[in-house]
């Protein structure tokens, strides 16, 4: 829901579909989304991440168009109907710079460095009234993952930024890292004032996501 909140409210995007219907919610069910696909009547699929069980989902909801990357000796190839030839190791983000391969591939332009989404007025609104007067940093704890989390290794970086700046931080993610968010403040011990913790006020990600908060951090 956080990210149908984020992303449903850009002018591009008209509907999310969410394929987290494995056992830890992160993991594709191959049937359940060519079900989901199938429903959508899409002509085109794209897969800007390396995911072969969502690529063969689309393959069996027979949406007539593929596009992915995948690796030389790959026998999922087969699934796509337009594919790049990736190596295993590409720069940092993997995702990202593979993803790249495809679009220059198919001649669609993009750029990284001036790419946003544009905020929906109520969460400009409500990003306005949270973020009050003095410089932010943002910091994203949403990784709930645990090889992929930083957890308390935040504190140092947030006392020195502190040290340097005198911002406040705001602490964005969903419910389920409250926990991190929660280690940091203590682990800081900072005042509560110095951050603005959205994984514990029931704020949306979309508010994150507002121009008046970027142009602060």
């Amino acid at each position: 829901p956080p990210i149908v909140d984020l992303l449903k409210g850009n002018d591009f995007v008209e509907d999310v579909i969410g394929f987290g219907d494995g056992a830890d919610r992160n993991r594709v069910v191959v049937g359940t989304a060519a079900r989901k696909l199938k429903a959508g009547r899409f002509d085109s699929f794209f897969c800007l991440k390396s995911n072969p069980r969502l690529v063969t989902a689309a393959w069996l909801a027979g949406i007539p168009r593929r596009f992915g990357y995948m690796q030389a000796l790959d026998p999922r190839s087969m699934f796509l109907t337009t594919r790049v030839v990736v190596p295993k190791i590409t720069p940092h983000p993997l995702h990202m710079s593979k993803a790249d391969l495809l679009l220059d591939h198919l001649g669609v332009p993009y750029d990284h460095a001036t790419a946003r989404l544009h905020p929906k007025a109520d969460a400009l609104h409500q990003a306005r009234q949270l973020a009050g007067d003095g410089k932010l940093i943002a910091i994203g704890v949403n990784a709930s993952v645990p090889q992929r989390q930083w957890g308390e290794r935040f504190i140092p970086l947030v006392l020195r930024l502190h040290e340097l700046t005198g911002a406040r931080f705001v602490l964005f993610g969903g419910g389920d890292v409250r926990d991190v968010a929660a280690k940091i403040i203590a682990g800081s011990k900072l005042p509560a004032s110095a951050f603005i913790d959205l994984t514990s006020i029931g704020a949306s990600l979309a508010p994150v996501n507002a121009q008046t908060w970027s142009s602060n951090f």
